[in-house]
């Protein structure tokens, strides 16, 4: 689940108006809700959010959520889509790390978003050898593919990570290509970066 707050951005105190919940789990098919502050007026809010509003309807179903999050996004057909998703440092179309890389900015009103809630990087050190053992090279590969997993989502590429931690480009890819060891503080430097917490378990 990744909460974003949705704020008019020509006032001068961002005050959230509403929050988006974007569920990308695996059973969720990606589903989104909008619930409205419960002191916000209809005059406050874009307009397809207001009309529920003076309905007195203040949490959006998927439906209408979806149609409002896929004016702030492109869509799948657009013609430079490669592109785009290339100058945000992604693989394959996501709906949630394209809006989190444009803030939801839209031509259709001045709103946009802020996340409160970033994705989390767990990584799970299971059964740790010696150095040289094949296990670490299997972790060295989980590490790495957590990593660059959270900074696809974050809309981040290796270089926008690279600018944000100081760490160098080439031991980002490094690191999530499986082919470094490094260091928790390293890890700590990354996951700030891409504004998730890391979580170690050793058993």
């Amino acid at each position: 689940m990744r909460v974003f707050e949705v704020y008019d951005s020509t006032k001068r105190r961002h005050k959230p108006v509403a929050t988006l919940y974007c569920d990308d789990g695996a059973e969720s098919q990606g589903e989104f809700r909008i619930v409205v502050g419960p002191d916000v007026q209809a005059s406050e809010l874009p307009l397809m959010l207001a009309l529920f509003v003076e309905q007195g309807q203040r949490d959006i179903p998927d439906k209408w959520a979806r149609k409002w999050v896929e004016e702030r996004i492109p869509p799948q057909g657009r013609q430079n889509l490669g592109e785009i998703l290339r100058a945000n440092g992604l693989d394959e179309y996501d709906e949630v790390a394209l809006l989190a890389a444009s803030e939801g900015h839209s031509a259709q009103d001045d709103f946009l978003l802020r996340e409160v809630t970033a994705p989390r990087v767990n990584y799970a050190l299971v059964s740790l050898e010696p150095e040289g053992n094949a296990e670490e090279q299997g972790l060295a590969a989980t590490v790495g593919a957590s990593l660059a997993r959270c900074r696809k989502a974050s809309g981040m590429t290796q270089r926008d990570l690279s600018e944000k931690t100081g760490i160098d480009q080439a031991a980002i890819s490094r690191i999530e290509a499986g082919r470094a060891n490094p260091t928790l503080s390293t890890l700590e430097a990354l996951a700030e970066g891409v504004g998730a917490s890391m979580s170690v378990i050793i058993e």
